[in-house]
């Protein structure tokens, strides 16, 4: 007889393991954690009715009739609820992501009030099961428990399917495997209804849950019980789910990589864990989180908003500890920190998207210590959340090279034509969306790929160059931006060289812009711009007088062209002072070509023409434009010029 409960209580010694493994460590505190442990207790429960259910029931007519009538009842109630559990723990994984709504949960649980009530009529009509001197005998609705089984793993895989795109792959898989051990196990039941395997295979469920979706370790920065990134972002999803109010301050320790190198990686590990020591005594209502290379966070989760006075007291408390040394067993360590705070989040913001901003801020704040303490608002969000979008639409872009290339036209005062261009990246959205360089190329630079984008932009100069016959058009001479990052590479010269050659036009067709943010090192910058001459490229300084570099700075440095920054000439037409044609006579005196940025009228035109500026740029003459009409333009103003000669 006890050869029936082998797998019952195998399985019933698996799941108590289970349960005393994951009770008994850190765990994350949300309500899928909650959900796991549910599951847990019912499919224990059930394991153990399911043995003392069959054991009295083949006692029935030795023992007093109402044991195994109960012990059968509560065993099926608890049968019924199981798969409920389960699908109960998928829904709320798969919209762990997004605010939890009890529609369609509540749509999802008529299967289960149905056969429960149908159930608790069993002892009257004997509809799931009845009991006589054979035992426990099957109900003419007894396969209604099966199919409500399978109802539920279906029911699993369609939501987890459905919401595919807000479920980590590593979920999934555990979902969709947990789902298939069910099925066999209810398949099981049905061919061997006196064995008891649905136990044995709730119990690998479990343990596959377990493994795959509830293990500490995926949650955890260390043995130490702080949160990591995927922790948090299991929190704050948590979170916001259920409708809490979400509040963080977040901290970070200035020029963190050059502590490491000060205090070596085993002694600055060593500090981390006293830091958490001290926020887990300090601040135990509040969920510590480390982001790795010296970036905390202390979030607070509750049903009612945190105040601005509560948590500018954490930042003074955090302040406070950090003016005094963290004392280890070998050393003393001291950090100088920058806090940020964000007050409660809009309920339409994720968790990635919170994280995101909070570690984009704090990296800021690393790389500039000294930054005053920030508080995160709406729009910093909603930025950050732009940020990210053009940071994929940049990638996108680059990985398949379809990175355009704009032209606006440069006009010559003393020929007056147009012969020059200025070539301006342009990335082109699906949507159909433009978007300027100002607001990508800061994010090539911090995400390293400028270079790259660099290196494009110049080859797709080059071919519209070569496709559309520029020199022919009485083009002389295109502009290309480099970004301080690329002025730094000795290998540059040689491959816009490269490049060039392949496209059959020479380099010295090119005018390279820098500004002065370039100035870092002047011999390196020199070199490298002395390099490119020998190539036969051309320089010329942009945005002059928006930077802190005298004229003695700039005449170390073969520029053959300036281009006066546009907020000059618009000063200079509110206040017609005498510092425009000063600079303008001054730059010329030293031999550059002056190039006046920002014309917007004719009367600038003149203006500018009248002080000395060699050639001009702006909307007056065009925005930048595709390649197609930047040659329309240039072939349009020919014509009109060759008409204006031939009626004079």
């Amino acid at each position: 007889m006890w050869a029936y409960y082998n797998y019952a209580i195998t399985s019933l010694v698996l799941m108590g393991i289970v349960a005393v493994v994951y009770c008994t460590r850190f765990r994350v505190r949300t309500l899928l954690s909650i959900c796991f442990v549910f599951n847990l207790a019912v499919s224990m429960l059930c394991a153990a009715l399911d043995i003392a259910a069959d054991y009295t029931s083949a006692l029935y007519g030795s023992i007093p009739d109402f044991v195994p009538v109960l012990f059968d009842q509560l065993y099926f109630a608890v049968l019924i609820l199981q798969p409920y559990a389960f699908f109960l723990y998928a829904y709320t994984l798969s919209v762990k992501r997004k605010r939890l709504t009890g529609k369609l949960l509540a749509a999802f649980t008529v299967p289960l009030v149905l056969l429960e009530a149908l159930c608790a009529l069993t002892p009257a009509v004997h509809w799931l099961y009845s009991i006589d001197a054979g035992g426990l005998q099957n109900g003419p609705a007894y396969i209604l428990m099966f199919v409500e089984g399978i109802f539920y793993i279906c029911a699993a895989l369609t939501v987890m399917h459905v919401q595919r795109a807000h479920v980590l792959r590593r979920e999934r898989i555990g979902v969709y495997l947990y789902c298939v051990v069910l099925t066999v196990g209810y398949a099981l039941g049905i061919l061997l209804p006196n064995v008891l395997v649905i136990d044995g295979c709730t119990a690998i469920t479990l343990l596959i849950m377990y493994l795959s979706l509830q293990n500490p370790e995926f949650y955890l920065f260390s043995s130490s019980g702080m949160y990591n990134r995927h922790g948090m972002g299991e929190v704050l999803s948590d979170a916001l789910m259920r409708g809490r109010r979400v509040c963080i301050v977040g901290f970070s320790i200035n020029n963190f990589d050059d502590m490491r190198e000060l205090y070596g990686t085993a002694q600055l590990e060593a500090s981390i864990e006293l830091i958490y020591a001290y926020l887990a005594e300090e601040f135990p209502q509040l969920i510590a989180c480390y982001l790795e290379s010296g970036r905390f966070a202390l979030i607070c989760a509750s049903k009612t908003p945190v105040t601005a006075q509560e948590s500018s007291e954490v930042v003074k408390r955090l302040r406070e500890r950090f003016s005094k040394p963290w004392i280890s067993e070998h050393a003393d360590t001291f950090f100088s920190i920058q806090t940020v705070q964000m007050p409660e989040m809009p309920q339409l913001a994720n968790g990635e998207a919170i994280i995101a901003a909070l570690t984009s801020v704090m990296m800021r704040m690393q790389r500039e210590a000294g930054t005053e303490d920030l508080v995160v608002t709406d729009a910093v969000l909603e930025e950050n959340e732009r940020r990210r979008s053009i940071e994929a639409e940049l990638k996108g872009a680059l990985d398949s090279k379809s990175l355009q290339v704009y032209l606006q036209p440069i006009y010559s005062t003393k020929r007056k034509r147009v012969t020059r261009a200025e070539a301006l990246a342009r990335i082109v959205t699906a949507d159909g969306t433009v978007l300027p360089p100002a607001e990508f190329i800061g994010i090539a630079e911090s995400t390293g790929t400028v270079i790259e984008l660099g290196e494009q932009v110049f080859e797709r100069t080059c071919q519209i160059v070569r496709d559309y016959d520029l020199p022919s058009r009485g083009i002389e001479s295109v502009n290309v931006n480099l970004s301080p990052i690329q002025c730094l590479s000795p290998t540059l010269p040689a491959r816009f060289a490269q490049i060039a050659a392949r496209y059959g036009v020479p380099l010295s067709l090119f005018t390279l812009e820098i500004t002065e943010e370039s100035f870092v090192d002047i011999n390196v910058l020199r070199t490298q711009m002395e390099r490119f001459i020998g190539l036969g490229a051309h320089f010329s300084l942009d945005d002059y007088g928006t930077g802190y570099s005298n004229l003695h700075r700039i005449v170390q440095l073969p520029f053959a062209n300036i281009k006066i920054d546009r907020l000059f000439i618009l000063e200079y037409e509110q206040k017609r002072d005498n510092l425009l044609p000063m600079i303008v006579r001054m730059l010329k005196q030293q031999g550059y070509s002056v190039t006046a940025e920002g014309v917007e009228d004719a009367r600038m035109l003149e203006v500018l023409t009248r002080l000395g500026s060699d050639f001009v740029q702006g909307f007056y003459f065009s925005c930048p434009v595709p390649p197609e009409r930047f040659a329309a333009y240039v072939d349009a103003e020919h014509a009109r010029l060759r008409t204006g000669e031939q009626q004079s």
